[in-house]
């Protein structure tokens, strides 16, 4: 189990990662060609960043192991930017986009421009970017940002392609809906995890029929009472976490899930009880279910002692 020194001395080794960092990376800017940029001290990817009059920021990287550039638009909108009743319109206006531009109005038209000089290219939605790229070789870049621009500011969406795409997209939802949620996503600490959750009845309810009752048959209502205990058990029981720290992986991320288990499990009962009585003034319940007893019979005789 991680103990106070543990804790204190991570603590203490974030603690001076975070001052060497402040002191090693530090904006700093510079002039080439006569255009003003700005760079991080100690970037290894000695990156530039250029503000044009537009207000536009363009970055270059340059990379002389290949003979190949990657042109690069990002967008600062992603999943988080989705008006809450149009959850997932970042991701479906990237794949709307590479159905065809002013230029090129089709979806085979602007893939062969790419294709036709043994570049690639594609698109990804995150929570804060949405990012068009496309790579090729040096002599044909032009090409390249010309494509990924008429795709960006002269999108031709129309209405068969948005509902084909819909199904495109829906696809993709599915094929993911597995992966891993990310939890922490910080300078140094990255937390991400998957679990199963289950609403159920944790401890028997017994209810009982009186003769006069099954013969009027009478409902009664049965509802849950082990909400939180039983969503609490089930996601910590089947939680499965990935951690890592300072880009190193812990190579015991269960301890950290069976303290979530021994902080959570005494806590689940109280919730429970005061969810359950908040509901009951409202009128309200979880799990609900209607029972009637239509009749009674012995099917065949037991021996008990």
């Amino acid at each position: 189990m991680l103990n106070l020194r543990s804790v204190l001395l991570l603590v203490l080794s974030l603690s001076v990662f975070s001052s060497h960092a402040q002191n090693k990376y530090q904006w700093k800017e510079g002039t080439a060609a006569g255009y003003k940029y700005r760079y991080v001290s100690g970037d290894p990817m000695k990156a530039r960043f250029y503000t044009l009059k537009n207000g536009l920021t363009v970055i270059l990287s340059r990379n002389n192991k290949s003979p190949r550039i990657k042109s690069l638009i990002a967008v600062r909108a992603g999943s988080n930017s989705d008006p809450k009743n149009h959850t997932g319109l970042a991701h479906y206006l990237e794949h709307l986009l590479f159905k065809g531009s002013e230029k090129r109005p089709s979806a085979q038209l602007i893939s062969e421009t790419i294709d036709s000089v043994g570049g690639v290219m594609n698109a990804g939605t995150d929570r804060e970017l949405t990012v068009y790229y496309a790579k090729v070789a040096r002599p044909h870049f032009q090409r390249a940002a010309d494509v990924l621009a008429d795709m960006i500011r002269h999108p031709l969406i129309e209405a068969a392609e948005i509902e084909k795409e819909r199904k495109v997209v829906i696809e993709e939802l599915a094929s993911i809906e597995d992966s891993p949620a990310q939890l922490v996503d910080v300078l140094l600490l990255k937390v991400s995890g998957s679990s199963q959750i289950e609403i159920a009845q944790t401890t028997p309810v017994t209810l009982g029929f009186s003769s006069a009752e099954i013969a009027a048959g009478t409902l009664k209502t049965v509802t849950t009472t082990t909400p939180i205990a039983s969503l609490a058990g089930s996601l910590l029981g089947e939680l499965d976490l990935t951690v890592s720290v300072l880009g190193l992986g812990l190579a015991s991320p269960a301890l950290i899930a069976q303290a979530l288990r021994d902080l959570l499990a005494p806590l689940a009962p109280t919730l429970d009880m005061t969810l359950a009585a908040t509901l009951s003034t409202l009128g309200l319940g979880i799990g609900e279910a209607d029972i009637r007893v239509y009749g009674v019979r012995c099917d065949h005789a037991v021996l008990v002692g």
